[in-house]
């Protein structure tokens, strides 16, 4: 249920209100994140309102109070902070410090903003409390759909992100592949230096061979030196060869890691991206399950305050059948008179005709007039007793259970009869409100009821009236 602000005596025509400053705050308790709004306005009030940031809930939590209020609750010297700026950089100064702490008031259901402070040289805890409250329809229909354009943001980013890591990835490969391509050219331009070079030992040895024969010692010699040379020239070329064959299998080798690396990657994107919509789909079921019950809630509560309207309809039709009862029996009651005389003359003429009736006649009329006697003083005391008629009127009475501020939590209607006991129909009211063992005051009128052995008619509640009984929680 909303809690109805408490009217503010101070402030001024609603199209002079303005907003002053505004600021927020991240707040933590129990591993969750809030936000703390704090705002002004120009009617001198300072309102206070706490959010969850990352869960979507049902409920927020806010409290505001007018300049002397917020003064006197912080006990801070109004020379020292003359208007609510000041007041402003004080809880500023207090969150930076960390000297404003977040709880949270189960049983109340309330937060609580306990604000450490030094007087005296001693440290104290100003406690400021956060009532619940219920954010309205169209905001939970906004703050919904926020959350699913939110997720399709993310989706959508998640696959832009994943195309641009593909898009690099490929740009590596064929930046490799392109690398691997000149490898290969070089390699095939080398074979061919060695092919140029194979034949210009050929045509040397040829040479080589024709001046052996001119001069064989000499070209021995020579042949030693250009064969070390030539064998030196060829071990070159077969160490570059194997370094070049070596560094195209260590970049083959390089890019199928990559690719493998680049699959790994997008499939952990995959499943991390699938756990997050999960994640979400599970939320949004949770605030939309929450958000049916709470319709089923208003649902109930519009039903039993048709009730309550039905069960006046019955308590004024009954009032009005009683009336006419009254009017009824007043009637009756008359004609009864009436026929009196009649019945006297009529007595007077069954006298003068006793003589000519015999013992057996006389105890015969006297039996039929005592008949109808009886019968008649049952008519009226039937009509007398509405409950014998089962016309018998019933009140009903609501028990409102109200906080501190006289706010009412919860109203409960018990339908009773004007000579019940209280006590008794107290005992109803606690079966039906689940609140059996509970310490409780009740209020009629202003005044506590303390004696509950009297009737409800004692007491003062009567069909037809507003029979209002405020109910409280003793605190002793």
């Amino acid at each position: 249920m909303d809690y109805a602000p408490l009217p503010n005596l101070y402030t001024k025509p609603k199209g002079e209100i303005k907003l002053i400053d505004s600021k927020e705050y991240i707040l933590y308790l129990n591993n969750e994140s809030y936000v703390l709004l704090i705002k002004t306005y120009s009617d001198n009030r300072i309102c206070f309102e706490l959010k969850n940031k990352n869960n979507l809930t049902l409920y927020y939590y806010s409290e505001e109070f007018i300049y002397d209020e917020i003064i006197e609750l912080l006990l801070l010297h109004k020379a020292q902070y003359k208007d609510l700026s000041k007041i402003m950089t004080f809880f500023k100064k207090a969150i930076e410090n960390k000297k404003l702490e977040l709880n949270y008031n189960e049983k109340n259901k309330k937060m609580i903003l306990n604000v450490t402070k030094v007087a005296d040289f001693e440290e104290m805890q100003i406690p400021i409390e956060l009532n619940e409250k219920k954010i309205s329809n169209e905001e939970i229909f906004r703050l919904l759909f926020e959350e699913i354009k939110l997720i399709k943001d993310n989706n959508h980013k998640n696959k832009e992100k994943e195309e641009k890591e593909h898009n690099k990835n490929n740009e590596i490969i064929n930046n490799l592949m392109n690398k691997n391509k000149e490898n290969e050219e070089y390699i095939k331009k080398l074979e061919n230096k060695i092919i140029a070079l194979e034949k210009v030992i050929d045509n040397f040895k040829n040479n080589i061979n024709e001046a052996i024969n001119k001069n064989s010692k000499y070209i021995n010699d020579y042949m030693s030196n250009i064969n070390k040379k030539v064998d030196d020239k060829i071990k070159s070329i077969n160490d570059l060869k194997i370094y070049v064959e070596k560094s195209l299998n260590d970049n083959s080798n390089s890019v199928n890691n990559l690719i493998i690396d680049i699959d790994d990657k997008i499939n952990e994107s995959k499943l991390t991206l699938s756990g997050i919509i999960d994640e979400k789909i599970n939320e949004n079921e949770k605030s939309i399950n929450n958000f049916k019950e709470n319709i089923n809630e208003k649902f109930n509560e519009k039903i039993n305050q048709s009730m309550i309207i039905v069960d006046k309809k019955i308590n004024e039709n009954m009032q009005k059948l009683n009336n006419n009862l009254d009017e009824f029996m007043k009637k009756y009651m008359r004609s009864i008179d009436e026929t009196i005389p009649h019945q006297n003359l009529f007595n007077i003429s069954m006298n003068n005709n006793m003589n000519n009736l015999n013992i057996n006649d006389m105890n015969n009329i006297n039996q039929l007039n005592k008949n109808n006697i009886n019968n008649m003083n049952n008519n009226i005391l039937n009509l007398n007793n509405p409950q014998r008629n089962n016309l018998s009127p019933f009140i009903g009475i609501r028990f409102n259970k109200c906080d501190d501020k006289n706010n009412i939590l919860e109203q409960i209607v018990i339908k009773c009869f004007s000579d019940d006991i209280l006590e008794n129909v107290i005992k109803k009211y606690k079966n039906k409100g689940g609140l059996v063992g509970k310490k409780l005051k009740f209020f009629f009128k202003g005044k506590e009821l303390n004696n509950f052995k009297l009737s409800l008619s004692q007491i003062g509640l009567n069909k037809g009236e507003k029979n209002n009984i405020s109910v409280f929680e003793s605190k002793k």
